[in-house]
């Protein structure tokens, strides 16, 4: 099977790597003081309100401290250590740094934001599970209690955003080709894929993650039913004191978002295994400009349909394992949510893998070219359409 033209030209490493400007140490100096400023403000922001709340035992609580809340804390601190410093550090430095330093800042801030957005769910599953609001971990209003849950998101976006840089610089031909997509805005760089099994390992370390938090409330309710008896009253109960209010929402959010992630890997997983097969190579023809261009739109969302059902089945298991006991002894799982979102989450795998299938018709390698686009907020028509530059001349639909 003959090379694509336009993979050919991405083998070829004829760009000039982008240069940094002359501040560029500064930029870098700063990027990395405003990095560490992030971690250091979310433990001041949040171990004073959290520590109290720790038994003189692993895994016991103090219960009570509810009465103790004076809701004059300021959530704002905990934005600014959760978005604006590490998303503002992360791009200083990066953008101010030479190609080798990059790819050291990149894989430390996939390891930093990693530890902070796990550290902060941990905490807010922790001071929920004592019985108080979400809100508690910053002392402020029960109004914010919904922004508290959600707060690891934003260093969520962060970690991915760093993890796709290290991603680009590790297996790609990235710096290579910075200047183009740097200066233009666009560009399609060569991967070299994981291999088939580590790719497949990491779509179990997903899974895994995924069980822990939906039997987390099992584990829970058991060391309820079976501990608090032994601890007397007014003394440091087992961990935790509650399983409802603001650690069911928790545990469900953030079980439904491993959920989304687990199946992107998974998504991921089937397209490489698809075209590293037999199948793979027999599905491939030749693609005139038209498809190509139409293709390579709907290319940027091929991963979305079974991801978006990593999520909806991820809510089946959710009714199948509730955060709370019954109440008389047998749940009864709701079974036209289930009969719903198995049928939603059905529909979305048989969408998936029609687009993984058809992920050739763009005219690019499937696992060995990836165009990439900067995104602009002050303009998304223009941050999700195809880039007029990349054409493909008028050819026959003969088999490659």
């Amino acid at each position: 099977m003959a090379a694509h033209p336009r993979s050919q030209r991405s083998r070829q490493p004829d760009g000039e790597p982008a240069r940094p400007s002359r501040y560029a140490t500064a930029s870098v100096v700063v990027g990395l003081l405003v990095l560490l400023a992030g971690p250091v403000l979310l433990a001041a922001t949040t171990l004073p309100h959290l520590i109290p709340t720790f038994g003189p035992a692993p895994l016991t609580a103090w219960p009570g401290r509810g009465s103790e809340l004076s809701a004059d804390g300021h959530s704002a601190y905990l934005y600014y250590s959760v978005l604006l410093l590490p998303a503002g550090g992360f791009c200083l430095a990066y953008l101010g740094a030479r190609h080798r330093l990059r790819r050291w800042i990149a894989g430390g801030c996939v390891v930093l934001f990693g530890v902070q957005t796990v550290s902060l769910a941990a905490a807010v599953l922790w001071i929920a599970g004592t019985g108080l609001p979400a809100n508690a971990i910053v002392d402020t209003t029960a109004d914010e209690s919904t922004w508290i849950v959600t707060s690891p998101f934003p260093l969520l976006v962060c970690l991915a955003a760093a993890a796709i840089m290290f991603v680009l610089a590790r297996r790609t031909d990235f710096d290579a080709k910075s200047a183009e997509y740097f200066s233009q805005g666009d560009t399609v760089v060569r991967v070299r894929p994981l291999p088939l099994w580590l790719h497949a390992l990491w779509t179990l370390v997903a899974l895994a993650f995924l069980a822990s938090v939906i039997y987390l409330p099992a584990l829970a309710q058991w060391r309820i039913d079976n501990l608090a008896p032994v601890a007397p009253e007014g003394a440091a109960q087992p961990w935790p004191l509650s399983t409802s209010g603001d650690f069911a929402v928790a545990r469900a959010t953030y079980a439904v978002f491993l959920g989304i992630i687990a199946g992107a890997v998974a998504s991921s997983l089937l397209k490489k295994a698809l075209y590293r097969s037999p199948l793979g190579d027999a599905i491939q023809w030749r693609v005139d400009n038209r498809t190509a261009n139409r293709w390579r739109g709907i290319n940027s969302v091929t991963h979305y349909p079974i991801a978006l059902a990593g999520g909806t089945l991820t809510a089946c298991l959710l009714f199948l394992v509730p955060s709370r006991p019954p109440a008389f002894g047998v749940h009864q799982p709701d079974t036209t949510a289930l009969a719903i979102f198995a049928s939603i989450s059905a529909a979305l795998v048989l969408l998936g893998i029609f687009f993984v299938a058809s992920a050739w018709k763009s005219g690019d390698d499937p696992l060995h070219d990836s165009p990439l686009q900067q995104g602009g907020y002050e303009d998304l028509y223009g941050a999700f359409a195809t880039p007029a530059r990349r054409k493909l001349p008028t050819r026959s639909k003969k088999r490659r």
